[in-house]
C-alpha cells in the first residue's frame, strides 16, 4: 500500500480495520452477529524478524514509532451468536498492488469459496459432499460494483440498491476494530 497513512495504526486504524473490514461484514453477513467478547488475535509484529517479511515502500516510512507500526499478520478466531466458529487471516505479504484474497465457508455436506473477489476474475467455488464441485464466474469486479453503486445512491439520492444500513456497518466496523485491537476494545 504506497500512502504512508497505511502504515501508521494512528491514522488507518490498522489493516484489518482498513481492508479486512469486508472479510469481516462478509463473516456477518453469511455468520450473523459476533460474541465481540470472543475475538481473540494474535499478530506478527513488525519489530519481530518475521514482521520484516514485507518492507514498508519506498516513501511511506516517515519515522512512525514502533509502537504505531501496524502489524504484518493477523490472525484471529471469534464465535457467531449462534453458535459457529469464525476465523480472519490478513497479511501483508504481497508485493506491489497484487492481493490474494479469498472467504471460504465450511457447513454441513459442502464448502464455498469466494476466490479473488477484487478482480475481474472472481468466482464461486462449491463443494458440495454429494454432487462434487461446482465454479460459478462472475463477469464483473464485484469490488468495482460496490463502489459504483455506493456513489450512483449518492449522486442520485437513491439508497434502495445498498444493501447493508449504517447501524449494520458500524456493527462491521466493531468487529474489525476488535479484531485489530482486542485489549482496547474491552
Amino acid at each position: 500500500m504506497p500512502k504512508p497513512g497505511f502504515w501508521d495504526a494512528r491514522s488507518s486504524g490498522g489493516p484489518v480495520v482498513e481492508q479486512g473490514t469486508h472479510f469481516c461484514d462478509l463473516a456477518r453477513y453469511f455468520g450473523g452477529d459476533v460474541h465481540l467478547d470472543t475475538v481473540s488475535s494474535v499478530f506478527v509484529r513488525p519489530s519481530s524478524d518475521m514482521g520484516k517479511l514485507s518492507e514498508i515502500p519506498p516513501g511511506c516510512d516517515v519515522g512512525v514509532p514502533e509502537e504505531h507500526r501496524i502489524p504484518r499478520a493477523t490472525s484471529s478466531l471469534f464465535n457467531f451468536e449462534n453458535g459457529a466458529v469464525g476465523m480472519l487471516q490478513h497479511a501483508l505479504i504481497m508485493k506491489g498492488e497484487r492481493y490474494f484474497t479469498e472467504v471460504e465457508l465450511w457447513c454441513d455436506g459442502y464448502v464455498v469459496r469466494l476466490v479473488d473477489p477484487y478482480s475481474p476474475d472472481c468466482y464461486v467455488e462449491i463443494h458440495d459432499s454429494i454432487n462434487g464441485r461446482k465454479v460459478f464466474n462472475f463477469p464483473d469486479d464485484p469490488y468495482l460494483t460496490e463502489d459504483r453503486v455506493f456513489l450512483e445512491a449518492i449522486r442520485d439520492r437513491d439508497t434502495s440498491r445498498i444493501r447493508s444500513s449504517y447501524s449494520d456497518a458500524v456493527e462491521t466496523y466493531k468487529l474489525s476494530h476488535r479484531i485489530q485491537n482486542p485489549i482496547a476494545s474491552k
